[in-house]
């Protein structure tokens, strides 16, 4: 695959203003690789400022990165990021890779990441300057918060559908509504049995809303008839009040949720080897082993090495793209 630098070199770049805004302990201290991808700066919502048209590119400059492309990134386990180069450096790299080492340390190099924000800074002082107003940087970071503030309105909006149901009634249903008689005029105006079932113009000024004046034209009233109980039901008992649509307001903290890593469905783990498949270490002899603690590579998962679906040890073919196992 073609890799253009400066998407690396964009990455990077986004990633340390992520971490600056969202959680400045990390620009000296060490994060893991999931994070990156999960949390910090994941392809969905990151994608525009990355300058990533597809996902296989978010993937490739991320293995790059995390193979020292740039001298940016420096991961703690020297296992792991040998590896990541050796597949970078391939012909056909398996792109997604790096999701074996997700429980893996990385650390933002101190020098490149001071001078990313040199780099903004004096941006900044030249648009203000030139009457810009915005640097491009910024302006991608504005751009990033807004989609991040768009999909979790479209997100509530799901969970909000979800709690109401198929059969609940949406908010521009109420404009329907029989208005209710305000409560100074109970008792008046109780229609007879044989009343007319559209309210006169008198009555539709005295269920109108108190502050219209008789000069204002007379509000709409649907062409659906009202029976004459309900208008004496409205008018003698007070109706309940309407159902209010649960709702989050703006100001209200956004409780983000965070995907946790996890064996596919269907794969048999077993009892785990007694040597690491990736750096051949010895494995202590715990119950609850799921990574190396030498590399952080999962023991129990087995990608083909030709189209990265995960494999149960002791196959022989792929099931995906039948290519034998070695």
């Amino acid at each position: 695959m073609t890799m253009n630098p400066s998407l690396v070199d964009r990455f990077f770049s986004v990633l340390v203003q992520e971490i600056r805004n969202r959680v400045p302990a990390y620009l000296e201290s060490s994060f893991t690789v999931a994070e990156i991808y999960q949390t910090l700066v994941p392809y969905r919502t990151h994608r525009d400022r990355i300058g990533a048209e597809m996902n296989g590119d978010y993937e490739d400059a991320l293995l790059r990165l995390l193979a020292g492309e740039g001298d940016y990134l420096a991961l703690e386990s020297d296992a792991a990021r040998q590896r990541l180069r050796r597949e970078a450096d391939s012909s056909h790299p398996n792109t997604g890779l790096y999701r074996e080492y997700a429980a893996v340390g990385v650390r933002l190099n101190a020098r490149k990441a001071s001078e990313v924000s040199m780099r903004r800074e004096t941006s900044g002082a030249q648009g203000g300057r030139e009457g810009s107003g915005v640097s491009d940087e910024e302006l991608d970071a504005l751009v990033g918060r807004a989609l991040d503030s768009a999909d979790e309105e479209l997100r509530l909006d799901a969970l909000l559908g979800q709690a109401l149901g198929e059969g609940a009634v949406s908010p521009p249903a109420r404009k329907h509504e029989t208005p209710r008689a305000p409560a100074r005029s109970a008792g008046k105006h109780k229609p007879a049995a044989g009343a007319d079932a559209t309210p006169s113009g008198g009555a539709q000024r005295e269920f109108g809303s108190p502050s219209r004046s008789d000069s204002e034209p007379e509000p709409k009233v649907s062409a659906e008839p009202v029976q004459p109980s309900e208008v004496q039901s409205t008018v003698t008992a007070p109706s309940a009040p309407p159902v209010e649509s649960p709702s989050v307001s703006a100001g209200d903290p956004v409780v983000r949720s965070r995907r946790v890593l996890r064996i596919p469905d269907g794969i048999k783990l077993g009892t785990p080897p007694r040597e690491c498949p990736e750096c051949q270490a010895e494995l202590p002899d715990r119950d609850n082993l799921r990574f190396c603690p030498f590399c952080g590579a999962n023991v129990f998962l087995l990608p083909c090495g030709a189209c990265g679906e995960v494999l149960e040890r002791g196959w022989n073919y792929c099931v995906a793209c039948g290519t034998g196992v070695e």
